[in-house]
């Protein structure tokens, strides 16, 4: 065993155990596993004996094609891309190791001793070819640029100007049209004020009712392609007058009231037995008198009409006009 290499070997306990490449560690493939007696897996030999995987596959022919398999494509690389395929060679390289570490379970020459370190061995050997991939697509772009300048060049000078001469895409002759667009917009009246002297002063009225006008403009408007881009005032008319507001402010002064004036009472009747406040009629003096033929219950009459010059002692006048018994 101890030129053996690392990984899972059956102990002779019919369990897989792990030879770290030195001596038999405590990890077993599984840990609650049943001993078995007899398993398909090829057993550890005595020392200087050839080690074989499951299957009875031996890690060294494993090893052996992975390196031819790596070479190989190193060759086919160096030839076609420089430096830039020497950095993804060392990338198939990182990465190969890692394929061969996790399949074996360690790589003693690369101080992998588990599946652990394996898988990172991997992730570096993947991103070492990523990048050497990139280097070599970035080297190989120039060589296909002067392969496509020399197919140019054999095409011959005519082929050569028609390439570099487009035929040019025609423009679109753009299209214009004129249109008369007409725009109604109204015009204010005014308001002014003048005395009346037909009106009380204080007071207020509208003589003339103002009305809007209407101005009519007839502009000219160019289109491009069915878009506006001028416009001009082709003519402007007063299409309706307005009418201006007219309010009348009333300057008459209210005449004054009439002062009533007091007729002097008429002389009293020969004999005197008529009223002085009364007139045109023969009021007797009595303690009351009323107008004859009416409701009242005299004792004393009087026909009318009677006007009333003076104080209206009788209660004569209902109406309050002036004239009694009428």
């Amino acid at each position: 065993m101890a030129n053996s290499p690392a990984g899972w070997f059956d102990d002779g306990s019919g369990r897989q155990r792990w030879w770290d490449g030195n001596a038999w560690t405590e990890r077993y493939l599984d840990e609650y596993a049943t001993p078995v007696t007899s398993t398909p897996t090829a057993k550890v030999k005595a020392a200087g004996s050839t080690v074989k995987m499951p299957g009875g596959r031996s890690p060294k022919l494993l090893r052996n094609i992975l390196f031819a398999v790596s070479a190989l494509v190193v060759i086919i690389v160096l030839a076609s891309s420089g430096w830039a395929g020497l950095l993804l060679l060392i990338g198939i390289a990182v990465l190969a190791a890692g394929i061969y570490a996790l399949v074996i379970g360690s790589f003693k020459a690369i101080r992998v001793k588990s599946r652990a370190g394996a898988v990172l061995v991997l992730v570096v050997g993947l991103a070492v070819v990523s990048a050497g991939g990139s280097a070599v697509a970035s080297a190989n772009r120039p060589s296909q640029q002067l392969a496509a300048s020399q197919v140019e060049s054999t095409a011959g000078p005519t082929a050569a100007k028609k390439s570099a001469t487009p035929t040019p895409t025609p423009t679109p002759t753009p299209v214009r049209t004129t249109k008369q667009v007409e725009e109604r917009t109204p015009i204010p009246y005014t308001s002014s004020t003048v005395d009346d002297a037909n009106l009380d002063a204080g007071a207020t009225a509208v003589a003339v009712v103002g009305v809007a006008g209407e101005k009519l403009t007839t502009w000219s408007v160019i289109y491009q392609d069915g878009v506006e881009i001028s416009r001009s005032v082709a003519s402007e008319v007063t299409s309706v007058e307005p009418v201006n507001e007219v309010i009348s402010n009333g300057t008459r002064q209210p005449a004054p009231a009439p002062v009533p004036v007091a007729e002097p009472a008429p002389a009293p009747a020969p004999g005197g037995d008529c009223d002085s406040n009364y007139a045109d009629a023969c009021v007797p003096i009595s303690s009351d008198v009323d107008c004859a033929g009416g409701s009242g219950n005299g004792p004393a009459y009087v026909a009318g009409p009677v006007r009333i010059v003076g104080s209206d002692i009788y209660d004569l006048d209902r109406d309050g006009d002036g004239i009694a018994c009428d």
